[in-house]
């Protein structure tokens, strides 16, 4: 008999598992140089009514010539804590000599409109393409689910509160029956989200990513960190990372952008966490280094600490692991330790600028910091694996 498709994702992730531990080592060398940080109090969002984010990081960005392009990913409230994604310009060599003119005028260019990312859409990898901006992000939303009569009891004890099932009247039973139906079906999940934005920033496609095996489509619990490697007239290799059996590991494969699909069947694991780690994803865009290379930043969750550490790799054009490092950036002194999130940076923005490398991310989910190193540098730090 047949294995169903998610079965097939889940035995592709244990056999890979099994066989690709102890690619890398639990040590750190941090090679980036601390260019600058980015608060939310130094953005002005001009288009929005409320002017001033609270947090503002996880910068999505693009190089063309010196204009430095930084998509940030901008949240107004704590209440529902719910993302859309900016934009402002920088000289890349202001940055380069640590000084950038703030305040920093930024609008916003994408915000939730859509049930699949009701809550927010977050964490935006940018790819530039015949002058369009192709926008990778995570729709956190709901899907319409059914509810089992254990989600109904559940959910009424909820609204309930202290009381009982059997001390309600009839009337509040069937006022709280009605909104459990009515609102306890929306389930969460979140999505790959693909915006294409023209020069005006304005959105002229907005989709999210299905996965197709043959004529059954899948949507798993979460996919998101996911960055372009090439994009043809319809077809596009893509990195990414769909939750499958509960682990997070990273995958590449083959998408139509028409149809909004990833074929499953291009589906296969590249990188997986090692012994000492809880998981592990894609970080930032990708970055063409030689005709068939391509740098991407990864990163990892220690599980001593729960601190994020950050890596590169090198794939080639259909997304196959050639090299790859050990930790070469992470978190360290007050601002960069100590956030909303402590012990993160995270994403999302990698650029080459002459013999220089870029990291732009964000830092403890609250600030934005400008990273660099030498492109040298980063090459002797990775260890080839095939070739």
């Amino acid at each position: 008999m047949d294995m169903k498709p998610y079965e097939h994702l889940v035995e592709r992730q244990r056999r890979f598992l099994h066989s690709h531990r102890g690619v890398r080592k639990p040590e750190l060398k941090d090679v980036f140089e601390r260019l600058c940080y980015i608060a939310p109090s130094d953005l002005i969002v001009s288009n929005y009514i409320r002017s001033k984010p609270l947090v503002a990081f996880n910068p999505g960005a693009l190089l063309e010539g010196k204009r430095l392009r930084v998509f940030p990913r901008l949240i107004f409230d704590y209440y529902k804590y719910v993302s859309s994604i900016g934009v402002f310009e920088l000289d890349i060599e202001s940055v380069l000599n640590g000084d950038v003119p703030k305040p920093i005028e930024t609008r916003i260019v994408l915000w939730p409109q859509n049930i699949w990312e009701f809550l927010g859409v977050e964490d935006p990898r940018t790819l530039l393409r015949d002058g369009e901006v192709y926008v990778l992000y995570t729709g956190k939303g709901y899907y319409l689910g059914r509810l089992s009569s254990s989600d109904y009891v559940t959910q009424l004890s909820r609204l309930l509160g202290r009381t009982s099932l059997r001390d309600a009247s009839v009337e509040l039973f069937e006022e709280l029956l009605n909104q459990v139906y009515m609102y306890g079906r929306f389930k969460r999940r979140d999505v790959l989200g693909l915006a294409i934005l023209d020069e005006s920033y304005e959105v002229k496609r907005r989709l999210y990513f299905r996965i197709r095996f043959g004529d059954e489509f899948l949507l798993p619990r979460s996919n998101k960190d996911s960055a372009f490697v090439d994009v043809d007239v319809d077809e596009c290799t893509i990195l990414t990372r769909p939750e499958v059996d509960g682990l997070n590991i990273c995958w590449r494969c083959k998408a139509s952008l028409h149809d909004g699909v990833i074929i499953g069947e291009t589906l296969q694991p590249v990188l997986g966490f090692e012994d000492w780690e809880l998981k592990i994803g894609w970080s930032t865009n990708t970055v063409k280094v030689s005709s068939n290379e391509y740098l991407v930043g990864w990163h990892a969750v220690l599980k001593d600490d729960l601190s994020y550490r950050n890596g590169l790799a090198l794939v080639d054009e259909t997304g196959r692991l050639l090299a790859l490092s050990n930790y070469l950036l992470a978190s360290k002194g007050l601002v960069e330790t100590y956030g909303d999130r402590i012990l993160v940076i995270f994403g999302d923005g990698l650029l080459v600028y002459q013999d220089r490398l870029l990291w732009v991310g964000g830092v403890g989910d609250y600030a934005i910091g400008l990273f660099s190193t030498d492109l040298d540098e980063v090459f002797e730090e990775l260890k080839w694996l095939t070739g």
